[in-house]
């Protein structure tokens, strides 16, 4: 019985802290899930910001030469430049007429891109038009690294947090109140053996003076 008191309010106590504690999880990951959802939008809003101030830059450094018909020098222009960035799937330039100048392409069979078009103008009329698809699969695998580590972290803290409280409790309000329930029932098995006792004396009592009473 004893055991049984004291068992029911460690699993009591041990189930309330695991479910306060799971709640703290989850509501910890979920704020952080959040945040960095809205991080990675942030990152990709000023990659594709960066990207189309640099497309403009290569369209403003290309007029000149669309200008004189130096075709050629736009092409290796933008081909270097395209080299040179290794999250560059596609740079497509083509004239106002259809005409492709260039159209470099980097392992096409990669997902996660996003587009970007900007038109070369001079004085009002179009000269080129500039089309870049950027790789965006390393940038999402590093937002996804970031929340892995993230959430095991919390998750780690979380249950070091959760056990250090549990020593605690445990030490200072668990098990003194277990003790008191041990001493209560302790007290409760000897005052039930005592009545046992005191109706057994009372019976032998009522048989003696019964004998005594017929005697008589």
């Amino acid at each position: 019985m004893i055991a049984r008191g004291s068992a029911s309010v460690t699993r009591i106590s041990r189930n309330a802290l695991i479910s306060l504690v799971l709640l703290l999880i989850v509501v910890l990951l979920a704020a952080e899930v959040a945040l960095l959802v809205n991080q990675r939008r942030f990152v990709f809003d000023e990659v594709r910001q960066e990207m189309l101030y640099q497309i403009r830059l290569l369209g403003e450094v290309s007029v000149e030469a669309i200008l004189r018909s130096d075709y050629e020098s736009v092409r290796r222009v933008l081909e270097h430049w395209a080299t040179d960035h290794q999250d560059t799937m596609n740079l497509r330039a083509e004239f106002p007429n259809g005409y492709v100048l260039m159209d470099f392409r980097r392992d096409p069979t990669k997902s996660g891109e996003f587009d970007m078009v900007h038109d070369v103008q001079f004085n009002g009329q179009d000269l080129l038009r500039l089309s870049l698809r950027v790789d965006r699969t390393e940038l999402s695998n590093r937002v996804t690294d970031t929340l892995i580590r993230y959430s095991v972290g919390v998750t780690m803290i979380v249950l070091l947090v959760g056990g250090a409280i549990w020593i605690v409790l445990r030490r200072t309000a668990i098990l003194p109140y277990e003790q008191e329930i041990e001493r209560h029932e302790r007290t409760e098995r000897v005052l039930n053996r005592r009545t046992r006792e005191l109706e057994a004396l009372n019976e032998e009592l009522n048989s003696f003076c019964y004998s005594v009473s017929h005697d008589l």
